[in-house]
């Protein structure tokens, strides 16, 4: 029934053949791989015989069998992958320190620290920084100082028997008081701290604004706790950071401007009061108490000294003022400020870490422009960020000021300024690299007599100022000084500005206002004003070199009457002592520009100009005992211009070859103001010996440089109005946007 299997018969093969012809399935033979790829291995797929695999292929990869570390996950070839950057960053690190220890001992190194030694006979100093020496101080060619030596060497060299001669230290003035004063202001006594607390408000309505780098409720907290700590009717404890805060309120309190319907005081032998040092007991003790700290320096320390720091500049004292700067930028540098500041700390601190930075980088480059010397902190330095102007910040500084998130909010003055600077900052660096260049063993002198020189330094000059133009366009409208009859901000048309009392608008924020457009203004005079170099030697014609020198003129003229209406029509400039130094520039400024161009379109408006500065010096003179002997030599050389520019019009005085035609001779030349006392009556010995440029016609360019080609004819039969002439080149201003008939105004 069932089939027996006979294991002695041999077992036919499966595929054996059949005698009856008949077909046998045949089951395929399964391609087995010996040994997969490593990708395949890895991943889990089928693996072919084939080098490249098929999927190696497909996916771009590189087929191979390596015979290393076999990985069993994506997991262990991740960590596998990440061991081998930390490896390749490893051997990066060590052979740039390699690098860096080969480079030391290389020749190349070793030529470049011979060739210091070896090459001491082919150097030569640098002519922008070498310009005039005043008190043991080396100021620079772009200096007061330096100007006024040049202005004072004009006047010397052209008259035969001067009767007046510009001191230089006297007119600079505002850099050292005399020791006896310091010492009587540091013998002040201390005031209450009920007394204090009254002054400690004028703190948030000015200087804070320019440097804000407190928390306010912190401060007012600390300054409560001191108080309390000390007994009834006692001082207060003594604290660095309130001490220096309380200095600057002492030193803007006691700031007063003298009306000009006040008479002159007497001079009765006793020593003149400097209010400018008021507080100055206060300042000496916040910098002793920081001399005892010196070994555990923190960002308090900091702060102490730029508040110190603007505590000299109001004061004048600019040489305590620019070595304070190097222990702040060495106490910054050693806390780390520079850099940014870490993800760890809360964002007001970093905030505050930020700005603390950016304060003394403000100050030293104001003081370095103010000095003619560049800067202490290397522009590539600083690797921290700008800092933030976001609602956020400014609520966590200052919670009581008022906001309007429709307007930008007030730290936006201090990011304003810095981006202000950093602009000058470029430009002064690209001209004077540019000057030192090309000037020759003579300095200065190869400048103003060598015209294709001066042409090469204003092209250069010319591409930089338009980084301070595109400034100009990209500050927020809630930082502008209003204007009168539609004007526009950052111009030298000298539109009246509107400075009239605002319940929208915070006295605090309309000083702020003003200060960045002066400061803007007094920026472009500086960086002008090389040009007005008080020569006339050059033979070929120099436009681009004279429109500069126009345009210092402008920004001089513009800054005077903005400041005029500053101090009174307002109280914006109260307490802010350098608004005496920027109209004392651009008061020489001005008289320069008459002694360099005696004949130009701007006469009348130079005259203007000067009873203009020497009424805003005239202010200070119950603040500052230097405005009354400086208002005195202003009107001296008020005069003397008054006599040069006469002269010019007078057929005595000109020279053969440049004697005007009776045609071109301006008819109506306004002249002088009355009232200027004892002319100097110096004669002009020939054309060297004052600058007799031709009579220029003009035309205007960007920042108020007015292009100097030819003098204008007067039309025919028409007569000559030169006021009417100065108001046709202020309506020409490229800037200002109005479009007239040129000829309207000429009746």
């Amino acid at each position: 029934m069932f089939a027996t299997l006979d294991l002695k018969q041999g077992i036919s093969p499966r595929t054996g053949n059949r005698d009856d012809g008949g077909t046998t399935s045949t089951r395929p033979r399964r391609n087995v791989v010996r040994r997969a790829c490593d990708w395949c291995k890895l991943i889990r797929i089928k693996c072919d015989s084939h080098r490249p695999c098929s999927n190696c292929q497909q996916a771009g990869r590189e087929c191979g069998m390596t015979g290393g570390k076999q990985f069993r996950s994506i997991t262990e070839a991740v960590k596998e992958i990440d061991t081998l950057r930390a490896q390749v960053r490893e051997y990066e690190n060590n052979k740039k320190q390699m690098e860096a220890k080969s480079e030391c001992t290389s020749p190349t190194s070793l030529s470049r620290t011979a060739s210091l030694f070896e090459s001491q006979a082919n150097t030569r100093p640098s002519p922008s920084r070498n310009g005039v020496r005043l008190d043991s101080v080396l100021y620079g060619v772009a200096s007061l100082p330096f100007f006024l030596n040049r202005m004072r060497d004009c006047i010397l060299n052209a008259r035969q028997q001067p009767h007046t001669d510009l001191d230089i230290s006297a007119c600079a003035g505002s850099s050292r008081s005399p020791p006896e004063i310091t010492q009587t202001y540091l013998h002040k006594n201390f005031l209450p701290p009920a007394q204090e607390i009254h002054f400690l408000d004028l703190f948030w309505q000015s200087h804070y604004f320019s440097f804000p780098v407190l928390n306010e409720a912190h401060f007012r907290k600390e300054f409560k706790s001191l108080a309390d700590d000390s007994n009834p009717g006692a001082l207060r404890t003594p604290s660095p950071l309130v001490d220096i805060v309380l200095a600057l309120c002492i030193q803007l309190g006691n700031f007063r401007l003298r009306q000009t319907s006040e008479p002159q005081g007497s001079d009765d032998g006793s020593m003149p009061e400097y209010p400018s040092l008021a507080g100055f007991q206060y300042y000496q003790r916040c910098q002793d108490t920081l001399d005892q700290m010196i070994d555990d320096p923190s960002i308090t320390t900091v702060h102490c000294y730029i508040y110190s720091i603007l505590y000299l500049w109001e004061a004048g004292l600019l040489k305590r003022a620019q070595i304070l700067t190097g222990k702040a930028i060495m106490t910054s540098m050693m806390l780390g400020l520079h850099n940014e500041p870490s993800s760890m700390e809360l964002e007001p601190l970093q905030e505050v870490a930020r700005r603390t930075w950016w304060s003394v980088y403000i100050l030293d480059a104001k003081i370095s422009i103010e000095m003619g010397q560049p800067p202490m902190i290397d522009h590539s330095l600083p690797t921290c960020r700008l800092p933030s102007d976001l609602p956020d910040t400014a609520r966590w500084l200052a919670p009581h000021y008022p906001y309007d998130e429709n307007c930008p909010t007030w730290l936006g003055f201090q990011t304003q300024t810095l981006r202000l600077l950093d602009a000058v900052r470029v430009a002064r660096s690209e001209f004077y690299a540019k000057y030192d260049s090309v000037v020759g063993e003579n300095g200065y002198n190869d400048f103003a007599q060598k015209g294709s020189v001066r042409e090469e330094c204003a092209r250069v000059l010319t591409d930089q100022m338009k980084a301070l133009d595109m400034w100009t366009q990209q500050v927020p409208k809630g930082y502008y000084v209003l204007r009168k009859d539609d004007g526009r901000p950052f111009l030298t048309d000298c539109a009246p500005i509107d400075l009239s009392p605002n319940r929208n608008v915070l006295i605090h924020c309309q000083r702020q206002r003003l200060l960045l457009e002066l400061q803007y203004h007094y920026y472009c005079m500086c960086l002008y004003r090389p040009f007005i170099c008080f020569s006339s030697t050059c033979e070929e014609p120099t436009p681009m070199s004279d429109s500069k020198a126009h345009a210092s003129l402008n920004h001089a003229m513009a800054l005077t009457a903005m400041i005029h209406s500053g101090l009174t029509t307002s109280a914006a400039l109260f307490g802010l002592y350098d608004v005496f130094r920027w109209q004392k520039d651009a008061f020489f400024t001005i008289i320069g520009f008459a002694y360099t161009f005696p004949v130009s379109h701007s006469t009348s408006g130079i005259y203007k100009n000067i009873e203009t500065a020497i009424t805003n010096l005239g202010l200070f003179c119950d603040t500052l005992p230097e405005a009354g002997p400086l208002v005195t030599k202003a009107r001296h050389l008020a005069d003397d211009v008054d006599t040069v520019i006469s002269g010019f019009y007078s057929s005595s005085s000109w020279s053969s070859s440049y004697a005007p035609s009776a045609s071109r001779t301006p008819p109506n030349q306004q002249l002088p103001p009355q009232g200027l006392s004892n002319p100097l009556d110096l004669p002009i010995s020939s054309a060297q010996d004052m600058p007799i440029p031709p009579p220029p016609m003009t035309s205007p360019l960007a920042n108020g440089e007015l292009l100097d080609i030819d003098f204008m004819l007067e039309p025919t039969g028409m007569p000559g109005n030169w006021d009417a002439m100065d108001e046709l080149w202020g309506k020409l201003d490229p800037e200002s946007g109005t479009h007239v008939d040129p000829w309207s105004t000429v009746r």
